[in-house]
């Protein structure tokens, strides 16, 4: 029997298939399958954790909110405050006062405290009515007991309040009463008063060195003559025991 013309092995066109391409395909799957079985024995890489943050140690730890206090402020130094005096019939001078201040002309009064004698001349001249209200509220004991209320460092020093507080008066007030003559040098004694002029009392101030910004605003009436050590040694509270004039 012929064999047939399509069998292939005499048709020249026709070749057999080489075997190279199935062992290079064998290659392949080889390595491919021993690849996949070397990483599956292979141990995962975990990730890193990130380092713990630090912990502060039991002094740092800041305590729960609700532990938390809000800073204390140290409260503020209180004011001694004099208990206010009963009402008193205190009337301001006369004029036969008035007149009698002007008369006697200079003299002195003693303010005395705890840090000693001050003592002071009064100018009945130049200034006869606010000596005269000085003069007559010191005669009554008026100032005896009270304090200075008032410590100004390179300023002044006040009192002669009832109050203790500086918002004390007599019962009354006085007119301003200005003279070109008598000016805030240091050691000046002056009436303190409120915004109106005319409203000084009985309250007081001497001054701790010249202060011209305060001339013709404010009645000097006296001038410290010696203790003015005593008047700078003074602090807020200080106790004024009498007042004497001579």
């Amino acid at each position: 029997m012929c064999a047939s013309q399509f069998d292939g092995r005499h048709d020249p066109d026709i070749q057999k298939p080489s075997a190279t391409p199935n062992i290079i395909i064998g290659i392949v799957v080889v390595l491919g399958l021993g690849l996949m079985v070397w990483l599956g024995l292979q141990e995962p890489k975990r990730a890193t954790p990130p380092p713990p943050a630090p912990v502060d140690t039991a002094e740092d730890v800041a305590p729960p909110i609700k532990d938390v206090m809000p800073p204390v402020e140290e409260p503020a130094p209180v004011e001694e405050v004099e208990p206010a005096r009963p009402a008193t019939k205190h009337q301001p001078p006369t004029q036969q006062e008035i007149d009698a201040a002007k008369k006697a002309g200079t003299r002195a009064a003693v303010i005395k405290t705890a840090r000693g004698d001050i003592t002071v001349e009064l100018y009945g001249k130049d200034a006869p009515l606010t000596v005269a209200n000085f003069v007559k509220l010191a005669k009554a004991g008026f100032y005896d007991g009270l304090n200075f209320h008032r410590v100004e460092p390179g300023f002044v020093v006040q009192g002669g309040d009832p109050n203790g507080d500086g918002s004390g008066g007599p019962g009354y007030t006085i007119n301003r009463e200005i003279s070109p003559t008598l000016r805030h040098v240091e050691g000046a004694l002056a009436m303190a008063r409120a915004d109106d002029p005319n409203s000084a009392g009985c309250q007081f101030y001497i001054t701790l060195a010249q202060t011209d910004f305060l001339d013709d605003a404010y009645a000097v009436f006296g001038k410290v003559i010696t203790g003015m050590d005593v008047v700078k040694r003074i602090s807020r509270g200080d106790r004024i025991t009498s007042i004497t004039v001579k």
